[in-house]
């Protein structure tokens, strides 16, 4: 059993966190209310306990509950759980967006609800240009070995 705890912050923004026990969950939301807390709770003061959640045994639901959040009010707006850090490297961002997208049923290249990645126009064209190259490579490639054998520099 434990429990996650949701913040709401200055500027609206949002922490979730969790705690293994009362006690803990106490003593885990004074040091964020007094400034000795979560590094995004030090920028950004706590205003208000939005909902503290007691969580039998279900694994992974305070990065859950991030994503739920993230996807609310926006990745630069919370932070919690795996993703902590004050400023989300770009991979980590990438990741956080594939898995919302993934939850709505959204395309990974462009983002619409109207079809998946493997339908995108946006995907279609790239693959269509990197084709073109490669056939164009293929050309140039058997140009110059027909250039080559005709001037005997290269056997059959």
């Amino acid at each position: 059993m434990y429990f996650i705890y949701v913040l709401k912050l200055k500027d609206s923004k949002y922490y979730i966190g969790k705690s293994r026990s009362q006690k803990t969950l106490f003593n885990r939301l004074q040091n964020h209310f007094s400034h000795n807390g979560a590094v995004w709770t030090k920028r950004y003061k706590p205003i208000e306990v939005i909902d503290i959640i007691n969580i039998v045994d279900e694994k992974f639901m305070e990065d859950r509950i991030v994503f739920e959040y993230m996807k609310k009010y926006g990745i630069e707006n919370v932070r919690g759980g795996s993703f902590c850090k004050v400023k989300l490297p770009v991979e980590e961002q990438k990741v956080i967006k594939r898995i919302i997208n993934t939850e709505e049923d959204r395309c990974f290249i462009c983002n619409s609800s109207n079809h998946m990645s493997n339908d995108c126009y946006k995907y279609k064209k790239k693959i269509n240009k990197i084709k073109e190259k490669k056939n164009c490579c293929e050309t140039i490639t058997k140009y110059f070995k027909s250039f080559l054998i005709k001037f005997k520099i290269l056997n059959k």
